[in-house]
């Protein structure tokens, strides 16, 4: 059996982890305000980031990969 470790690099979710685990926001003013702005749709179970949706409680955020 071979076992492979697949690290993923920055996506779009990854300001939003860090704000929602640690409190980190980018360093740009504007893109800063974006992500505190927008995060209260999300939420970090895990170390995985969900999104509050309409038709669904919670959806699962996956990386265009």
């Amino acid at each position: 059996m071979q076992v492979c470790a697949v690290e993923e690099g920055d996506t779009w979710m990854t300001p939003y982890r860090r704000y929602l685990a640690n409190g980190i926001l980018p360093l740009e003013p504007t893109e800063g305000k974006k992500i505190k702005r927008n995060s209260a749709k999300y939420t970090l179970v895990d170390g995985d980031l969900f999104k509050h949706g309409y038709t669904h409680p919670i959806l699962v955020c996956v990386s265009g990969d």
